[in-house]
């Protein structure tokens, strides 16, 4: 009995595959849509707040390794969330070498405006952060803060004197002595010394200063001589006495030298 085998071959058109294309087409553009932030299905509007709402795109910028002695920039992005007009009054930065820049106070509801922030990177070492101060008519959040980051190149080895002496000149005066104005002892050196070496004089970008052997007098006079006339082992420590160019009498210095003294015997809290 013979029994007869069929296959089914179905004719190829070239229309066919010009269908299928466009259909890959029509899925592609689909996918596309909803992965941008475009897409109406996934995108939801920010919510609107009742009165100005202040908000960032992101409170905190680091740059990475930059060189000692150059202005960089970053723009934050300052939006405004709420129904009514935000107004930026003041903007201040915790450090003179720190400038922001907003051309545009009011913002509209719904609208962003920039804020540029740039940072000299003179007579800096190591990992810096400086905080922006943005104050507002957001009654949620009158004091709201940005921050910046930098890991400044240590290029002090080539300092000259007075390249050091910056330090006291500008804008940078007004962090490492200004704030120590009439101050002895403690408070002075909290002042214009902690921002190096640590508020307990544990050390920081700067070496530590306590605890030492201060009853011995060549340590004593060691410290006095370095924080009166500059280091030779590092070089970003100016003189910072009258007669070294500095800021500060003989008097002040030496009621540094007492306070780490003491600091170091455990005197102080």
């Amino acid at each position: 009995m013979q029994v007869e085998s069929h296959v089914c071959v179905r004719k190829w058109h070239p229309t066919m595959l010009t269908s299928r294309i466009q259909l890959l087409a029509i899925l592609l553009s689909a996918v596309l849509c909803c992965v941008g932030s475009t897409c109406a299905v996934l995108s939801k509007p920010p919510k609107v707040s009742a009165g100005p709402h202040i908000a960032f795109d992101n409170p905190r910028f680091d740059f990475g390794k930059v060189k000692e002695g150059v202005k960089i920039s970053h723009t934050f992005k300052i939006r405004n969330l709420g129904d009514t007009t935000l107004v930026i009054e003041k903007v201040l930065t915790s450090c003179g070498c720190t400038v922001p820049t907003m051309k545009v106070s009011k913002i509209q509801p719904g609208r962003a405006e920039d804020l540029v922030v740039v940072l000299d990177t003179s007579i800096k070492q190591g990992t810096v952060t400086k905080e922006i101060e943005v104050y507002s008519n957001d009654p949620a959040a009158a004091k709201s803060s940005v921050f910046i980051t930098a890991t400044v190149a240590n290029l002090h080895k080539d300092l000259t004197a007075a390249d050091r002496l910056k330090l006291f000149q500008g804008k940078c005066a007004v962090c490492h002595w200004k704030m120590g104005l009439g101050l002895e002892g403690e408070d002075l050196f909290k002042a214009d010394c902690a921002m190096c070496h640590g508020d307990r004089a544990q050390g920081a970008v700067g070496p530590a200063l306590a605890p030492r052997d201060y009853n011995t007098p060549a340590v004593a006079a060691h410290v006095k001589q370095v924080t009166s006339y500059g280091s030779k082992k590092h070089l970003s420590m100016p003189g910072f006495l009258e007669d070294a160019g500095g800021p500060l009498t003989a008097k002040e210095i030496e009621s540094i030298v007492k306070y780490l003294a003491e600091l170091s015997a455990g005197k102080k809290g």
